[in-house]
């Protein structure tokens, strides 16, 4: 079993043309298990689920009194914007010595889908539609789309 976990506290994933701060915070969990080739082999095979949630505290307009997804008029006002990610990836790495004592480098790639659901918090009858959602054209508020997980973790291992 393996897993990662962490806070996230500053994000500039909203861009704010009206001058507002652009606060966030949230957090991130991944849970895996991690499956060796074999005895020898520093070959794996991990499936992993993802959640993220992050809550940006945002200065713009709002759209007000949603009805068919139409905003009755907009009020530029301070709000949460929150956006909750959950995924699956399956990914396929490889653990080398660095040549360093205990020192390793893991190298991995993989493919997964995530489902993506943003919303006012705290103004059920509210939208904030400036970040279009690819996959699902009936609902402005989710999406599903595919992700492409890489990257390099440095590792020290303890002994």
């Amino acid at each position: 079993m393996t897993g990662e976990a962490g806070y996230i506290f500053a994000s500039d994933y909203l861009r704010n043309e009206n001058g507002g701060e652009r606060k966030a915070s949230g957090f991130i969990i991944r849970p895996a298990l991690k499956f060796f080739m074999n005895d020898r082999s520093r070959t794996y095979l991990q499936p992993q689920f993802f959640y993220k949630q992050v809550t940006h505290r945002v200065y713009d307009w709002l759209g007000k009194e949603m009805v068919d997804n139409v905003a009755s008029y907009e009020q530029l006002q301070n709000f949460k914007y929150r956006r909750k990610i959950v995924g699956v990836n399956v990914i396929l790495g490889t653990v080398m010595p660095l040549g360093l004592r205990n020192s390793f480098v893991d190298l991995y790639i993989g493919l997964g889908v995530r489902k993506k659901t943003v919303k006012v918090v705290g103004e059920p009858t509210s939208s904030y539609q400036r970040i279009p959602i690819i996959g699902n054209s009936d609902n402005a508020n989710e999406g599903i789309f595919p992700s492409l997980p890489a990257g390099i973790r440095f590792i020290y291992a303890f002994k």
